[in-house]
């Protein structure tokens, strides 16, 4: 069922199904509940599922400030309070969490500051095509990159500006991403804060059972992310898809192996 609650004056989507133990599922980049909720509904004979659409993303509200990962990670425990109706932070709540891309980088900041300080115990991690590593820049990156640093200083003179208005904003969209040039408003600002941080660091503070799933063709996520995360958290095994992509799970082709796959870790 898709809900809406009240998150720090945000209004905020989110999709629930099932009874019993809580299993969180966070999306990437780009993406809201109703995108995902199909996993949801192949699971929520096992576990009771949560599909939240971060804001900016979905029917959600935008956010009024540019937010970063940790503002997502601490928004995303406040979210999980508020729907599970907890009062209390006294007792231990032990959940599980799926995460894709963007969802990824959530839960590394989760690991790292948020998951202690609310006495919330992730027994089973799912990560698919996580995010939250920075690709090294290739030498046409470097050139590309000290170009558009040197174009920015020659425009800050206001003459140049008012001579090419538009071309500062035509480079960016040369040589941005996709989810760069598709964001709006505040979202470009988020969208840069979050991809310049860099969180390998986070990795390895992963202690919980962890099921890493890669498409073998992720271009997005390239599959040694996945190998990364394999030998940093101990406790994890690294299934791959082949022939997959960054959204392998939404494929016909993987969807009912990927479910299988998650059941069996779960139960």
């Amino acid at each position: 069922m898709y809900k809406y609650i009240n998150i720090n004056e945000y209004n905020t989507e989110y999709y629930d199904i099932g009874e019993g133990k809580t299993l969180l599922f966070l999306p990437g980049w780009n993406n809201s509940c109703r995108d995902v909720s199909f996993v949801a509904n192949k699971l929520c004979d096992l576990r009771r599922c949560i599909v939240l659409s971060f804001p900016g993303f979905g029917n959600s509200q935008t956010p009024r400030e540019a937010f970063d990962v940790s503002s997502y990670a601490a928004f995303t425990m406040d979210f999980l309070n508020a729907a599970l109706e907890r009062k209390s932070t006294d007792k231990p709540l032990h959940i599980d969490i799926i995460a894709h891309s963007f969802g990824g980088r959530v839960v590394l900041k989760l690991y790292k500051e948020q998951l202690e300080k609310q006495n919330i115990i992730v027994d089973n991690l799912i990560l698919m095509g996580a995010a939250g590593i920075r690709k090294p820049l290739t030498f046409k990156g470097k050139c590309r990159q000290y170009f558009i640093k040197a174009v920015n200083f020659v425009f800050k003179c206001e003459l140049i500006r008012k001579m090419y208005p538009y071309f500062q904003e035509n480079l960016r969209n040369k040589y941005s991403s996709v989810d760069y040039r598709n964001a709006r408003g505040i979202m470009k600002e988020i969208f840069k804060k979050v991809v310049n941080e860099d969180l390998i660091n986070c990795v390895d503070l992963i202690t919980s059972k962890t099921l890493l799933l890669w498409g073998s063709k992720d271009t997005a996520t390239p599959l040694w992310f996945g190998d990364y995360y394999h030998v940093a958290i101990k406790e994890s095994k690294l299934k791959v898809y082949e022939g997959g992509d960054h959204f392998f799970f939404a494929n016909p082709k993987f969807m009912g192996e990927f479910i299988e796959d998650v059941r069996e870790f779960l139960a």
